[in-house]
């Protein structure tokens, strides 16, 4: 039994011996990864705290800007309604323009009718002023008979139921056309 001890203590030395080394590697290799791990860690927690403060200034940010919409929403909703206003005016106005055109058209053809209408009553004119002339000058010749035949002496008298129809046709045929 003492060499069953012996082999024992042997083996149990032995152990030990390839275990010391054995468990000081996997020591210094937990302590590295630990010191690793913690270096990770921390970078990683500095990158968070990074990123956290990048986010809560962006979230300062759209807070500022959260606290503007309902001002800008009351600004659109103002341009909306003066849009609407300024589309009602201008339909308004459109209308007027329209009416104002055929307005325009209207008296446009009526200053046509009426210059065609001058004109023909300046060409008329034209002729009552011929004409005119003309019954002035038959007018002195008549005078000019008249006065020769006054001193003619009296002249003989017509039936008096012929003359003023004779008169009246001719004061009819010679009237304005």
């Amino acid at each position: 039994m003492d060499e069953i001890a012996r082999g024992l203590v042997a083996a149990l030395v032995t152990i030990l011996a390839i275990g010391a080394p054995i468990t000081k590697y996997f020591l210094t290799r937990l302590t590295r990864l630990e010191k690793q791990a913690e270096t990770r860690h921390a970078q990683d927690i500095k990158d968070k705290n990074a990123q956290i403060a990048v986010l809560e200034a962006r979230i300062s940010t759209l807070e500022e800007q959260a606290k503007k919409v309902p001002a800008l929403e009351r600004q659109v909703a103002t341009l909306f309604r003066q849009i609407d206003e300024q589309t009602t005016r201008i339909d308004g106005l459109t209308d007027d323009l329209g009416k104002a055109q055929k307005e325009n058209q209207r008296l446009l053809t009526r200053n046509d009718e009426l210059l065609a209408e001058n004109t023909r009553l300046f060409e008329a004119n034209k002729a009552l002023n011929v004409e005119t002339a003309t019954y002035r000058s038959a007018l002195a010749l008549f005078a000019d008979k008249v006065s020769e035949k006054a001193e003619a002496g009296p002249p003989e008298r017509a039936p008096e139921s012929a003359a003023p129809e004779s008169n009246e046709q001719e004061i009819k045929s010679d009237g304005p056309s």
